[in-house]
Order: C-alpha cells, then structure tokens, then sequence
C-alpha cells in the first residue's frame, strides 16, 4: 500500500471518528426516543390484552424481554383475562399464626355453645397452569397448608374451591374478565353451598328458595362493570348480572350495637333492589364491585320480610362477603356482619360477648393469605385475644 492510500485511509478514519463523535448522541437519543415510542405503543395496545393466540404469546413475550412477570402489578392469563399479582415477595408468612387466630376463635365458640364455620372463597386461578409459562404463585400450595391447619385443629370447614373442582365448573366463568372477584351468580352458588350445610349440621332450617338462581331475576348490564385489574390497566367495562329475588324482600340495616340495650337507628330501608342494588334504580354507567352490596361493612342487617327464619348469624369476611351476605340475609332474620380490617376486627369479641349467636361464619378469599405481613399482631385476619386469654 503506497505512503499516499495509507494516509487517505487514515484521513477516513478519522473523519468516520469525527462524525460519529458529532452524531452518535443525537442518535442514541433518538434511538431511546422511538424505543420508549414502541414501547409505549405496545403496552397502550395491550391495555386490553389481546384475544389472538399470536398476539398473546408475542406480549408475553414482550414482558418477559423487559424483566416483567405482569404489568402494573396484574398478570395477563393464558386465556386472556386479567387478575391481580399474588405473588409475595417473602413467600408464605403468618400462615401458622393466621390459623391459630382461627383456632383459639373456634375454641372459645364451642365454650359458649357456638357453633363456627370457616368459608374458603374460590381464587380466580384453577391451578399455576392458569398462570403465563415462567412464572407462577405459591397461594394455592399455602392456602391448602391454611385449611389443613385448621382441620387439624378442629375447626369446620367449607371449601368452595374442592366444591367447583368436584362439580366440574369452569372457572372463567366464575369470576370477571377485569376483577379479582366472583360474579354475584357465582355468590349465590357458594352461600347455596353454606346454606346447605347451615341445614345439615347446624340444624338451620333455611328455605332452598334463597340459594335457588330460578328464583332470581337475572338483569344484564351491558359494558358498565369497571373490575378492579382493568381499571388499573386500562378502565375496560365489561357486562355484569346482577340477581334479584323475585320473591318478597323487606329490609332495615342497622349500625352495629356497641351495647345489648342500645336503641337501634334504622340506616336504610327497603326491598332488595333499594337497599342492596340501588344503581340498578338509577345511573347504571360505573357499577363496580361494592354496588353489588351498597349497605356495607360492620352493620346489621335484618330481615323484616314475609316469615322470615328467626335464627342470627354472625359474619365475618373479606370483599367476597360483599354480594354473599345480601343472600345470606334473605335466608335468616338477623345478619352481624363485620368486615376484616383493623376497624371491624376491633369489634369482634365484644360483640361476641354481647350478642348469642347461632352460627359465626368466617369467609376469607385465598389471596388474603398472601401477605407481607411478619407481625400478626397488624396483620388483617388479627381478631385479637379471646377475653378467656386476657
């Protein structure tokens, strides 16, 4: 090579050197500019995941190449709907010390001749098939460690996920597409579960009717359920029914009595529709999740209609108790419900105390038992100490 094509080589080089020197931030900044363009794109795209079988596996991809197992804390199934993480981060914790709360209650029930049923609620996911290929959840596995742990310590129980596996249902149906929770048909299935048991063992005499779906009318509401995943993601409507009696209903909610000779405040009042579904009178565009019980948390409900039971229940649970308990209060006189949080938790055993009971009904939804919680004292199912442990 001559002295003169070794120095135009080198003149090119450093020219291709100067250029890239003068160009390479304005295009590595563009390059990060349409990165986050298709990016953003793709995720606004998929805000509602998609029902073609490529599609779906090209998202999964796509989160999978950006280190996310859900996005914005939501899993996309392998049939396309949505369903909050359940994964914790530090793994099953509290498991022990959440069953002995359930325990202690049960023994302190049966001292004061009480009888005490504990209600697994369904999850939304059959088994981690369910779950997109790589990734997956404990809460089955310690769900299941939970219900063996309280039948070992005697306590009864009621577990609606073995009942849809036996009776064969398909989950899907179960639950909403863009919400965590069961449908309100789905509800009305398990208090019919409850219900049947409340007759068998507890000696209830409940009329079938209650948990009877013909003995309902089912009204269809057409795009105006906003589940709590998709409002997250994307604020999705979807259909949701809604199940009215169609035999006679008359009610009075109640505040809770703090002391056995308070003088009841009535709340409300009214038949089902009225008092329950009150949007199904009115504006039905943004129904959600607690319009499916609009009279809730720590509250009496009773039931004033035509020769209703005369016995008393007392629940305690979680959201899945929010459509369950409207049924339950069609079947007895008296329902106590007291919603699992720090506020309801603290009216527990005084209540308890106060008021005879003939049956106490705990209903917890799997996900409950996943947590971060290593504290049981602030942990959400924490009842406190029996007053017989004071």
């Amino acid at each position: 090579m001559t002295k003169k094509a070794v120095l135009n080589r080198f003149c090119a080089t450093i020219a291709v050197l100067a250029l890239i020197t003068i160009f390479f931030p304005r295009m590595s900044g563009l390059y990060a500019e349409k990165f986050n363009q298709s990016r953003a794109a793709i995720e606004s795209y998929f805000g509602k995941p998609a029902k073609e079988d490529l599609l779906k596996r090209l998202y999964r991809s796509y989160l999978y190449a950006t280190g996310r197992s859900y996005i914005n804390g939501i899993y996309i199934l392998n049939d396309g709907r949505l369903h909050l993480n359940l994964e914790s981060p530090s793994g099953p914790t509290l498991l022990s010390e959440r069953a002995n709360v359930i325990i202690e209650l049960n023994n302190y029930l049966s001292e004061k001749n009480t009888p005490f049923l504990f209600i697994r609620c369904p999850n939304k996911l059959k088994d981690n098939s369910e779950i997109p290929r790589g990734y997956k959840s404990t809460g089955f596995q310690d769900s299941a460690r939970f219900m063996a742990m309280l039948n070992a310590g005697g306590v009864d129980t009621l577990d609606l996920r073995e009942e849809m596996i036996n009776e064969g249902f398909d989950f899907t149906e179960m639950f909403y597409w863009g919400d965590h929770h069961w449908t309100a048909p789905a509800a009305l299935w398990g208090f019919g579960k409850a219900g049947t048991l409340m007759n068998e063992i507890y000696g209830f005499n409940l009329d079938d009717r209650t948990w009877n779906p013909l003995e309902y009318e089912q009204i269809t509401l057409n795009k105006t359920f906003v589940g709590t995943e998709s409002l997250r993601v994307s604020n999705v409507s979807e259909d949701i029914t809604v199940l009215v009696p169609k035999f006679k209903t008359e009610f009075e909610i109640l505040p809770l009595p703090e002391n056995p000779d308070d003088e009841a405040e009535i709340l409300a009042s009214g038949d089902f529709a009225e008092v329950f579904t009150p949007k199904l009178l009115g504006n039905n565009s943004d129904f959600t999740y607690v319009h499916l019980n609009a009279v809730r948390n720590n509250k009496r409900y009773r039931n004033i209609g035509s020769a209703p039971n005369t016995n008393k229940v007392l629940l305690i649970g979680d959201s899945f108790a929010v459509p369950f308990v409207t049924y339950l209060a069609n079947a007895v006189e008296f329902v106590d419900y007291l919603y699992l949080d720090n506020a309801g938790n603290q009216k527990f055993y005084p209540l308890l105390e106060n008021e005879h009971y003939d049956l106490v009904i705990f209903l917890l939804y799997d996900g409950t038992l996943v947590s971060d919680g290593t504290n049981i004292e602030k942990d959400r199912m924490y009842l406190g100490e029996s007053p017989a442990k004071r």
